[in-house]
């Protein structure tokens, strides 16, 4: 009898070790990657550099736009162009728009803008954002100035 009752403890207590038990917790993801700058997870300027993108489409059908953003590409490439090159790069400019805004892709582009390129400066911001404010063309200034000379959004790091 001692040996019955010595067999089903055994086999009791086997079975409750044997019972599963509940998986520990994982353990938290780490931390997104911060870059030198910070700017990649400042989302101030993600928000600006969407906000922008967004002025553009306000703005897709004014040609004085279109004139004077590619007059700031092409002013600070130095490049000489007649009216069809610069008729085509603005052609690929709103194609490129179109696609990323077709994909609901503006905040993506400018979080990957913000790792790999220059972050605009405050100066820059508040220039950009008051004549987003006043019309297309005043935002074509500013915002172009702000890409193409100063290098934001546009120049690598």
């Amino acid at each position: 009898m001692t040996r019955l009752l010595v067999a089903l403890a055994l086999v009791t207590a086997c079975s409750k070790s044997s019972d599963p038990k509940p998986a520990p917790a994982p353990a938290p993801p780490p931390p997104p990657p911060v870059s030198t700058s910070g700017s990649a997870t400042d989302p101030t300027l993600v928000k600006f550099c969407t906000q922008c993108y967004f002025k553009v489409m306000d703005c897709f059908k004014d040609a004085q736009f279109w004139q004077i953003f590619s007059t700031m590409y092409f002013a600070n490439t130095n490049l000489a162009v007649d009216d069809t090159e610069r008729e085509h790069w603005i052609g690929v400019m709103k194609e490129d728009m179109l696609k990323l805004y077709n994909e609901h892709g503006f905040e993506q582009n400018c979080q990957a803008s913000l790792e790999h390129t220059k972050a605009p400066s405050e100066k820059s911001v508040k220039a950009v954002t008051e004549a987003a404010n006043a019309s297309c063309a005043a935002f074509a200034s500013a915002f172009g100035y702000m890409v193409f000379n100063e290098g934001a959004f546009h120049q690598p790091k």
